[in-house]
């Protein structure tokens, strides 16, 4: 089969931040240093109401080969911004042929082949992480809300293995950014079931308000389906929480995707470009003739105020929606949760 036929890479796009250059940095990241999958489709879903992208973004698609398809699903929660990523795949879906989607964030850069994509050993897989989501014990924090959560969707928490994240013994748990799915695979409508589901249980964990809800559902569809799972290698997702105090970022040296989140927008912006300096020079002077390409700030006023506009308006229906949710703590459930 044609590696071009084998993997169609999947984000989701609006005039949001600076997320459509992120897009493009992605897309030309790929194109450049994608070895065998440089020449992969990318499929680009505009799946909920949104203000129109910038006509130079459009054209840098084109240039880039990458596949823009605006379908507004009206989808019931489209106020709640994590619905883009189930409902795109779906759209995506049905746009290609290939053999595995990939999920990519838009704040991640390719600097190597990524070919663990290539496989087809499982249905879907990720990393595993160890963050703030992850439960590590009964006394966990967040304990009740995945017992709570796995009993929604038909699942007892102990059918979870244990696995090793971050250094720490945790449940299974995925982080969300970057993933792939065999697109014949039932993850891909599970993802979107289990967190219709879980929006409709209007149950909480206190203090995170829905932020969990979105990764949880895809954490959990592999087990809900029946389907298959695999660990992907650290370096196709590479996460950047912080830079240590000798400069370096462990892992950096091997990454095939870099996952920079609001690296390129913190106080730590001059350490993690040093950092990729010195293990990979090359791929630091083709970035910052870019970078500054991604600051959002450069987004014209009228266009701002409008995206103000439409982020409060959804940040209304989800306040209404949480004051009438439930907060879940380690063994206590109270009304009117609050969200983030």
């Amino acid at each position: 089969m044609p590696t071009e036929n084998r993997v169609a890479f999947v984000t989701a796009v609006e005039p949001v931040g600076a997320m459509q250059t992120q897009i493009l940095l992605m897309a030309e990241s790929l194109r450049r240093w994608g070895g065998r999958l440089a020449d992969a489709p990318i499929l680009c879903v505009s799946p909920r109401f949104h203000l129109p992208l910038q006509r130079s973004i459009l054209a840098r698609f084109d240039e880039l080969g990458i596949t823009h398809i605006d379908r507004n699903q009206n989808h019931q929660l489209s106020w709640y911004r994590f619905i883009n990523k189930p409902l795109a795949l779906i759209e995506a879906r049905q746009a290609t042929d290939a053999e595995n989607l990939v999920w990519l964030d838009a704040d991640v850069l390719v600097l190597d082949e990524p070919d663990s994509f290539l496989e087809t050993n499982s249905d879907f897989a990720a990393i595993f992480t160890g963050g703030d989501m992850a439960t590590t014990s009964l006394s966990h924090p967040l304990n009740a809300y995945w017992r709570e959560t796995c009993g929604r969707l038909g699942l007892e928490l102990e059918e979870l293995p244990w696995v090793e994240a971050d250094g720490r013994r945790v449940r299974y748990c995925i982080q969300a950014g970057v993933f792939r799915i065999r697109r014949r695979s039932p993850v891909v409508d599970h993802y979107l079931g289990n967190l219709e589901a879980l929006m409709d249980s209007r149950v909480v964990p206190s203090v995170h308000g829905l932020f969990y809800h979105e990764t949880m559902a895809l954490t959990l569809a592999p087990f809900t389906s029946g389907s298959s799972w695999s660990e992907l290698p650290r370096s196709h997702n590479l996460v950047i929480s912080g830079v240590s105090e000798d400069g370096q970022i462990k892992g950096l040296e091997s990454a095939r995707i870099l996952h920079y989140q609001a690296g390129f927008f913190s106080a730590t912006r001059n350490e993690l470009l040093s950092a990729l300096g010195r293990c990979r020079p090359d791929r630091l002077a083709w970035l910052e003739e870019r970078i500054s390409a991604i600051d959002p700030s450069r987004t014209p006023p009228l266009l701002r105020l409008l995206r103000r506009g439409l982020a409060e308006f959804r940040r209304q229906k989800a306040m209404r929606f949480l004051a009438g949710c439930q907060r879940i703590d380690n063994g206590r459930a109270e009304s009117g949760a609050l969200g983030r």
